[in-house]
């Protein structure tokens, strides 16, 4: 075992990965070139890496390339933007949250510059950006909720270019269902500094491993948690579609220049939250909804801007909140904790309410009193 902290742990995973492959072993059940004996938890893809002569000497390098790709990235799918929404920007690109991964020299930087790459791709060819963004399903799986940049096409055009793109999605996950599997049963579960819909049951769960008595109720309610908070989630999905088509809330917003960035960034959001718990470096891609966020609080009318103004207020409280734990202590967690829910009902509600007409119009099925 090292005697201090690695440097970009992260990227040292890949490196050891590399020197590991080297001596004949498969990284991903056994990195025995690891000081920590980490398996590689990422799909087989970033083994393409192994093809290059890289060793420790070049973990700096990888790691440098991984933060430069990311700051790359925001430049890439941004437009024209306003110096509130400029500001705003810096406060989450330099939050604690997105420190978070660049310390790390997570890979999720690199997913990041792929998933920008397709939405400027996007801006000339949906064809071309939906490939791209792809790729960066290939690379990570959660980005595939990304191809919701789609949505800026006609119904044809959406449909045609989406089942193609999800059939081979689905075959790609069969094929690596093993390795999913995998992957899933190495990689640390987060409950601080962490999001999504398992943290709060994982939290249950720590806490009531502590009970000496009642073992079978305790069983009962660790095993019940993640369905009663994916039923809230549910309920959230629902309520906002519901708010959206009552006479007495405002009318949706008007699609923006910024609608793409926007529905790719509160998709990888609300489908990443959904899948698991999530290390707060993946807040990054919160970046993408940021521009279309302001321009549309320029506009809104007083219900629909506290709408926009809460949901940004959560972003910024989240992206923030290992610095604000870290002087107040462990108990902001619950704050967090609600702040993060927050976000995700802000932008289902908001993502909801910025979808075609042709689409929010067949949801409407999902309401009975509509049908």
């Amino acid at each position: 075992m090292p005697q201090t902290p690695l440097i970009f742990p992260d990227s040292h995973t890949i490196i050891t990965g590399a020197e590991s492959h080297a001596l004949g072993y498969d990284p991903m059940f056994k990195n025995i070139a690891d000081p920590y004996d980490r398996e590689m938890n990422y799909p087989k893809i970033w083994h393409c890496l192994f093809w290059l002569p890289i060793n420790r000497d070049h973990l700096v390098i990888l790691a440098g390339t991984f933060i430069l790709l990311f700051f790359v990235g925001i430049f890439l799918f941004l437009k024209t933007i306003d110096t509130q929404t400029a500001f705003f920007l810096g406060a989450v690109t330099f939050s604690p949250s997105a420190i978070f991964g660049l310390q790390s020299g997570n890979n999720d930087l690199v997913v990041f510059f792929v998933v920008a790459l397709a939405l400027r791709l996007g801006y000339r060819s949906k064809l071309w950006g939906s490939v791209a963004m792809f790729f960066a399903a290939i690379l990570k799986v959660f980005p595939i909720f990304g191809l919701a940049q789609l949505l800026t096409e006609d119904k044809r055009d959406f449909w045609q270019i989406l089942m193609p793109l999800a059939a081979l999605f689905l075959a790609y996950c069969w094929i690596s269902l093993d390795d999913f599997r995998q992957i899933y049963s190495v990689t640390p579960q987060g409950r601080s500094g962490a999001y999504g819909v398992y943290v709060l049951p994982l939290m249950i769960e720590k806490i009531l491993q502590k009970w000496a008595i009642f073992p079978d109720l305790r069983a009962w309610i660790i095993a019940a948690a993640p369905i009663f908070f994916y039923v809230i989630a549910g309920l959230i999905f629902l309520i906002s579609l519901y708010a959206l088509v009552n006479k007495n809330t405002s009318p949706r917003p008007v699609a923006g220049i910024h609608i793409s960035p926007f529905r790719v960034g509160a998709c990888i959001y609300i489908g990443s939250f959904l899948l698991a718990s999530n290390w707060n470096y993946r807040m990054i891609f919160l970046i993408f909804t940021i521009p279309q966020l302001f321009a549309w609080l320029s506009i809104a009318d007083i219900r629909f801007s506290r709408i926009l103004r809460i949901t940004l207020a959560g972003i910024l409280f989240s992206c923030w909140s290992m610095f604000i734990q870290g002087i107040l202590g462990s108990y902001i967690f619950i704050l967090d904790e609600i702040a993060n829910w927050i976000v995700f009902a802000g932008l289902i509600y908001l993502f909801l309410a910025s979808l075609p007409n042709w689409l929010f119009d067949a949801l409407l099925y999902l309401i009975p009193a509509r049908r």
